[in-house]
């Protein structure tokens, strides 16, 4: 087994151009986490794995990470130290290849797309919603932060590995290209739009949801056919946007059945 202490290693260099370069990611394919939790997602799930370092501790640990399938290379702790991005590393690291985009089946149940998201924390929790209440996928504008990046992956908890995603897509040119057949709803704060609990989905679609400052930019707006709001009780004149593609996901899918 190939062993590497040394922290400026080019394989090392590699990780965390990965890691921290987003058209790095897109030229080499490639995309890091970190983690056991998330190196098993990643097997049980079938991604396309491509290398893990792992510390001589961890590996003694879990020796199991032997018979994974994945090309194991044991790491040094000043290596260690270069690729972790947690407080509580558990000296695990992984490069897999990104998925190849496919085109949206719009045939088949909804789709969640988003314009403009920039936390990467909400792009992850948003794809863990998509999952956990059963979208189609995931259309990722041009405009958003990288689906692919270390930090969305960690914050959607694996279902980065099973939820099919479109990315880097201009929304605008996309939505046109779409027939009157294809049903696109505008999810907005706008005590104008039909509130979600009136409105009859039809059995497929797109829902989109804007950024959490600006909602979604005025040519996306206009390509949508319909604009729906969620009821706001108190004084709030809006919800964060993970707490919106929640409610709004769940509210379709129980009236689209």
């Amino acid at each position: 087994m190939e062993i590497i202490t040394s922290a400026v290693n080019e394989k090392i260099k590699q990780y965390n151009l990965l890691r921290t370069d987003k058209k790095y990611r897109r030229q080499c394919g490639l995309y890091v986490f970190e983690g056991l939790k998330l190196f098993w997602e990643a097997v049980n799930s079938g991604a396309d794995i491509e290398q893990v370092f792992v510390t001589q501790d961890c590996l003694e640990k879990h020796k199991q990470l032997l018979s994974s399938g994945a090309a194991v290379t044991c790491i040094g702790d000043n290596a260690a130290n270069k690729l972790k991005s947690t407080v509580n590393s558990e000296g695990i690291f992984t490069a897999a290849k990104i998925p190849v985009s496919i085109e949206p089946d719009l045939s088949q149940g909804y789709w969640l797309a988003l314009d403009r998201i920039g936390d990467p924390g909400n792009m992850g929790s948003i794809i863990r919603t998509v999952e956990a209440i059963g979208f189609a996928g995931v259309i990722a504008g041009e405009n958003c932060c990288d689906i692919w990046g270390e930090k969305v992956v960690r914050a959607a908890m694996g279902s980065s590995f099973r939820v099919p995603v479109v990315c880097g897509r201009n929304l605008p040119d996309l939505f046109g290209q779409l027939t009157d057949m294809t049903a696109i709803f505008a999810a907005v704060p706008d005590s104008s739009a039909r509130s979600i609990t009136e409105v009859d989905f039809p059995q497929s679609g797109i829902v989109v949801l804007g950024n959490e400052t600006h909602g979604i930019s005025r040519d996306v707006l206009e390509k949508c056919q319909h604009t729906i709001t969620i009821d706001m009780l108190g004084n709030s004149e809006s919800l964060g946007v993970t707490s919106a593609a929640a409610i709004v996901m769940w509210e379709i899918k129980r009236r689209s059945v």
